[in-house]
């Protein structure tokens, strides 16, 4: 049995100083407590933040810019300041740019330090740098079409990195000395209309390298190696059609080579699914029907996500799902 309580209270103000000027000031305090059977205590965390934004536009409010400044206490505890900056605005016609620097900290979750098995309490928090680079080309037509590309370019350096990762025969939560993760995300969207046929498909794929930067002991031969469970190339696919109420979705996945041992000697071996689900949307009123069949790895794919732990193959799932918006009644003037 898990539950939890959360008490936030925040204010904030917002000062415009002038058409394209703004700034934001605030507190924020957050205490939370966790209550579960997998705890050996019920542990409890209180989060003060004071926190400030300055946003600015140019170019005819093509252009915006903001800077963000953030300062937490965790208890008694002052924890490191963390600012971030960001750019965005359109470069051309149809082709958009996004940027972003930050100086990231996290703290363990209870999870990660009370959770039995592999909770540890000696867990130091992240921190470190990330930076993101986006650009957005769209084009739209009405509402015929809507057509999106994306590519982001991403950076960050973290210290002391939090994973959960194989011990014996148990996961527990481990800090990483130092990791650098580099990559490229990108998404494809066509949406087209075609009369009453809607079609959308939509693309994403990941190229992830993420690397341990530093040695834990002499002749660890870690530095420069993925780490475990993280694929390199990953993506998927879905491609839906929806006809008066009728619709079929399918969605392909695929997950490439991940090493399960910290000096990538050995790999768990790449693997696609497919799914489907087709269904229907019925209204009657106030009143919504759902009726849809779903088939996971319709394939029948043999895989694993990690080592020795069999996934299910084929499987089919039927369902209906009902519900009901009340009219709202109208006040006589």
């Amino acid at each position: 049995v898990t539950h939890s309580h959360s008490f936030i209270a925040e204010a904030e103000s917002a000062v415009r100083l002038h058409q394209n000027h703004h700034i934001n000031i605030g507190l924020n305090n957050t205490f939370n407590q966790a209550i579960s059977n997998g705890y050996a205590g019920n542990p409890t965390r209180n989060r003060f933040a004071i926190f400030g934004s300055y946003k600015f536009s140019f170019k005819n409010n093509q252009w915006r810019t903001v800077v963000n400044l953030r300062q937490e206490f965790i208890g008694q505890e002052l924890v490191p300041f963390t600012p971030s900056a960001g750019l965005e605005g359109r470069v051309v016609n149809h082709l958009f740019l996004k940027a972003n620097a930050s100086k990231t900290y996290r703290v363990p979750t209870f999870n990660d330090l009370y959770w039995n098995p592999g909770g540890n309490s000696a867990l130091k928090p992240e921190s470190g740098w990330s930076e993101e680079l986006t650009l957005i080309a769209s084009q739209r037509k009405g509402s015929i079409s809507n057509n999106y590309i994306s590519l982001t370019f991403f950076n960050s350096t973290l210290e002391n990195c939090i994973m959960w990762l194989p011990s014996g025969g148990t996961w527990s939560a481990q800090n990483i000395q130092s990791v650098w993760s580099r990559g490229l995300e990108s998404t494809v969207t066509i949406d087209k209309k075609l009369n009453t046929l809607n079609i959308r498909f939509t693309a994403l794929y990941n190229y992830v390298v993420a690397t341990n930067r530093k040695a834990r002991m002499a002749n660890d031969n870690i530095v420069g190696k993925q780490l475990i469970y993280v694929p390199v190339y990953s993506g998927q696919a879905t491609l839906e059609l929806i006809y008066k109420g009728f619709y079929i979705n399918y969605l392909h996945c695929y997950t490439g080579n991940r090493y399960y041992t910290s000096d990538n000697s050995s790999v768990v071996g790449a693997y696609q699914l497919g799914n489907l689900i087709a269904g229907k949307n019925f209204k009657v009123g106030n009143s919504f029907l759902n009726v849809h069949i779903r088939g996971n790895n319709i394939w029948n794919a043999s895989y694993q996500v990690v080592l020795n732990q069999a996934m299910p193959m084929r499987s089919v799932q039927a369902g209906v799902s009902y519900s009901y918006d009340k009219p709202k009644k109208h006040k006589n003037s």
